[in-house]
């Protein structure tokens, strides 16, 4: 993989025992990640907000690669990542589990909620620590470990369910896992004869591009069609490594889209998300969901209003191609499912519908 000007600046500077070889190791970027938040002070100056947190009575999970503690200089980046004392400023809305996966937990690593499809949970490793995190419940609890029989208790309910045609395979992020290992679940869930659908979803390629090897790509392929969803932030993640990991994945067959979470003072602005989504097309990624933020305990200051959110969308309609812009949603509190937010275009009077369109131009039309 190439190593970017920006990149071989900041490795030479702060890892300099560290060879081309090490830092394009994709384990070496994860024995060597940041877990400590003054370990950051190094290299950045943290904030008082940033200083006041106390990281090991709060349980709050932080990690970063080094490749992607260099991004942390964009403070959009650096707000995701590196918890503050804001995050203890709870709203009675919030919870651990607010999407009530637990409920819908059929196995301990199996969430069975829409019919035709599952989440399968491999890990609760990740490459860096969201502070919004969905599942920020199960990545702070290090004690966590799923089984091999975990999985094949999984695998057997999926057996036994034939309207299951579709399983996503997140956790964590799988892409922490080994090659071998990942090839073990692909090839047991292929045996699976009525399912047709096998989805990937990760932030590996943003975090630490340097995981998707050669050899990763030729495993993959072998269970081809592999659907994969890369988590995006921000267009200052798509670095000359992150298009380097993607196109290598979108031209060996992968089929890659997008998800963003709507974030407040990090990308809930127009020009933002019309970047993000511009960008990530030219690089054979689909936009694919952009979500309101959950109501996960502690991330009250990630929220903007759904207002907010859907008045973008409604910016970006017919500014840029159809095919760059992903759904935008909410997934609804208590495991009741995805909801698309959009801006109300109609309004109907009597037997005549007038519809407003991108250019503000209105249109009548009967019915």
């Amino acid at each position: 993989m190439i190593i970017s000007e920006e990149s071989r600046q900041f490795k030479d500077k702060y890892f300099p025992n560290a060879s081309d070889d090490d830092w394009n190791d994709w384990h070496w970027q994860l024995k060597n990640s940041f877990t400590k938040i003054e370990k950051l002070s190094n290299i950045y100056t943290l904030t008082i907000d940033e200083n006041l947190i106390d990281q090991e009575n709060t349980n709050i999970p932080f990690k970063t690669t080094p490749y992607y503690a260099q991004l942390l200089k964009y403070s959009e980046i650096r707000k995701t990542i590196i918890p503050t004392i804001k995050q203890l400023d709870y709203c009675d809305e919030e919870s651990t589990d607010s999407l009530g996966e637990e409920a819908d937990s059929v196995t301990k690593n199996l969430v069975h909620r829409y019919l035709d499809r599952v989440l399968f949970l491999t890990t609760n490793n990740c490459g860096s620590n969201c502070q919004f995190c969905t599942r920020s419940r199960t990545v702070s609890e290090h004690s966590l470990t799923y089984t091999n029989e975990d999985f094949e208790k999984s695998f057997k309910y999926i057996e036994e369910h034939l309207e299951i045609r579709d399983v996503l395979f997140s956790g964590g992020d799988i892409l922490t896992m080994s090659d071998s290992f990942i090839e073990k679940l692909l090839k047991r869930a292929r045996s699976i004869k009525h399912l047709e659908i096998i989805r990937i979803g990760s932030k590996a390629p943003v975090t630490f591009p340097q995981r998707i090897t050669k050899e990763f790509i030729k495993m993959l392929k072998k269970y081809s069609p592999i659907y994969m969803n890369v988590h995006f932030t921000h267009p200052s993640e798509i670095t000359p490594e992150v298009k380097e990991s993607c196109l290598l994945l979108a031209d060996n067959g992968i089929i890659l889209g997008s998800q963003t979470v709507f974030l407040k003072d990090v990308n809930n602005n127009t020009e933002t998300l019309k970047d993000l989504f511009r960008k990530l097309t030219a690089i054979k990624i689909k936009p694919y969901y952009v979500y309101y933020p959950d109501y996960v305990t502690g991330t009250k200051y990630f929220r903007s209003s759904i207002q907010e959110m859907i008045e973008i969308q409604k910016e970006i309609l017919g500014k840029i191609s159809g095919f760059c812009i992903p759904n935008f949603v909410i997934d609804t509190k208590d495991g009741n499912g995805k909801v698309r937010m959009m801006p109300n275009f109609t309004t109907i009077k009597e037997n005549i519908i007038e519809i407003e369109c991108f250019n503000g131009n209105k249109v009548e039309y009967k019915i």
